[in-house]
């Protein structure tokens, strides 16, 4: 899926969701651009469409590193 800029931040990027061997779990590879060098960006993911999700995070993922981050949810 294309993931769009939030709050007027710049980032864009790509996320995959890949089912995992273990059926109660989801892959999920994360590659975004525009970031700040250099600084950690939280990455986590809400319940429900972006014009109205919910605010507390339902899964959290590893920051990113040079862009990437992976984790299972």
């Amino acid at each position: 899926m294309t993931l769009q800029p939030q709050n007027n931040s710049g980032e864009t990027g790509t996320a995959i969701l890949t089912e995992t061997d273990d059926d109660k779990k989801t892959k999920v590879e994360v590659t975004v651009t525009g970031g700040p060098p250099g600084v950690a960006q939280p990455m986590h993911i809400h319940k429900g469409p972006c014009a109205n999700l919910e605010p507390k995070p339902a899964y959290m993922l590893p920051a990113p590193t040079d862009g990437k981050s992976e984790g299972d949810t």
